[in-house]
């Protein structure tokens, strides 16, 4: 599936945590379903109580999490939202705006259900980390 704009490099996909262990056949394909795109400072990416679509990871650049308007967390390169809310199908948990100019990785809905199918063992660590945050008391976006 093509989101459109441009893509990562599949290289680039190999240094984040989360998509480590591909292959290079993989990372190609992984790219296909992910959209690069720089985003300025102030940027709103999710706005807590709306509903969930898409499932960002952040290359370059930080953010801040808002719950309840008060800052909860910072965010940082490899650090990664939004997928809580496609998980559930339910609400954003927190509000999550630039920080700074970032680079980040995007995956929407469609293509985040195409990636749980042909990428296994990535989806297995988002659900992890959706359970961990989900679990804990540590305040997560999603």
């Amino acid at each position: 599936m093509d989101t459109g704009g441009s893509h990562p490099d599949p290289v680039t996909l190999a240094s984040f945590e989360l998509f480590k262990g591909l292959s290079y056949k993989e990372y190609e394909k992984l790219a296909g379903l992910i959209a690069l795109d720089d985003v300025e400072t102030g940027k709103v990416f999710n706005v807590e109580g709306d509903t969930g679509y898409r499932f960002v990871v952040i290359a370059e650049g930080e953010a801040e999490v808002l719950q309840n308007g008060e800052l909860v967390r910072r965010l940082g390169p490899g650090d990664h939202f939004g997928e809580i809310a496609i998980l559930s199908e339910g609400r954003r948990t927190a509000t999550v705006v630039a920080a700074t100019p970032m680079k980040v990785l995007v995956m929407f809905g469609t293509a985040f259900r195409l990636m749980e199918d042909a990428f296994p063992t990535v989806a297995q660590a988002i659900y992890s980390d959706a359970a961990r945050f989900m679990n804990d008391d540590d305040t997560r976006e999603g």
